[in-house]
């Protein structure tokens, strides 16, 4: 499956996986509700808990060093109910703590998927579902591709924290995620491919101009999408541009005030609809071509 074989691409790209364990579970750890509206452990709980808990005595026994995280992946394969229900919410976290305290030494992660409106656009940042994510853990961290560079199969990320419970928060976290071959063909004899994750050794500058890159980019684009709106369909005012292309106010008023400033399009007087000009039309044929 994708853990096996991302383990995989860290083991031939040298990393040590000895102090790796996979626990497999089946079951959701949500608890159960029972008629007399009491609280329950799940058999996913309790089989979690219990797997868990021999882990722990097996590595005391060896000698080896104790659990220091659990990861579970992911909150929706995890959770029965609502993701957007805080009631459901606070009973799942409730359950990840009880199982937490079988290694009362260890921190957790919980793998949760971003909303699916967030994006560079809209500039929300958040997790999927009820704010209760947010309000019962002690951080957030937000990974996010902020280059994607599909010439060489990878792609610059950055995992920043939205939330740090009593404590500054720290420095974003700038890594690089590059797609690796195994050795292991597929059932058409190519070679299975994973990905890995790995710093990222861009100088400040570097990062800065590209992001730079990538602002213009989406400026770009932007760009070109409110001149289409305007060309095809003579919107009088902005708010008639944001619903035609669908970004955000903040956003789309910027293109607006970029093209008028560029000259490739005019605005109207009282009333009347803004106006492509020759230069606007000429960048449009451009883009299309």
């Amino acid at each position: 499956d994708a853990i096996g074989l991302r383990l995989q691409a860290l083991h031939e790209g040298g990393h040590s996986l000895e102090h790796v364990h996979v626990l497999r579970a089946s079951d959701p750890i949500s608890p159960r509700v029972g008629r007399d509206g009491i609280e329950e452990a799940s058999f996913g709980e309790v089989d979690l808990t219990e797997q868990l808990a021999a882990l722990r005595d097996w590595l005391a026994a060896e000698g080896r060093p104790p659990i220091a995280l659990v990861v579970v992946d992911t909150v929706r394969a995890s959770m029965t109910g609502s993701e957007d229900s805080s009631e459901h919410v606070s009973a799942y976290l409730r359950a990840v703590r009880r199982i937490m305290a079988t290694v009362p030494g260890a921190g957790c992660i919980l793998a949760h998927h971003a909303g699916w409106q967030d994006s560079a656009e809209t500039h929300r940042k958040r997790e999927r579902g009820s704010s209760a994510f947010r309000g019962n853990v002690d951080a957030t961290l937000y990974l996010e591709v902020t280059e994607d560079l599909p010439e060489t199969h990878s792609a610059y990320l950055t995992l920043r924290s939205l939330k740090v419970r009593d404590d500054e928060r720290p420095a974003p976290l700038r890594l690089v995620r590059r797609r690796v071959a195994l050795a292991r063909l597929d059932r058409h004899g190519q070679p299975m491919t994973s990905c890995v994750i790995e710093t990222d050794t861009r100088t400040t500058a570097d990062v800065e101009a590209a992001e730079d890159r990538a602002r213009a980019e989406e400026d770009h684009a932007l760009d070109l999408k409110v001149l289409r709106a305007v060309f095809d369909h003579a919107p009088t005012n902005k708010d008639a541009i944001r619903e035609l292309v669908g970004g955000a106010k903040p956003g789309v008023s910027a293109s607006v005030s970029r093209l008028l400033l560029g000259r490739l399009m005019l605005p109207g007087r009282r009333g009347e609809p803004y106006r492509v000009t020759p230069e606007g039309e000429a960048t449009l044929e451009g883009a299309s071509s």
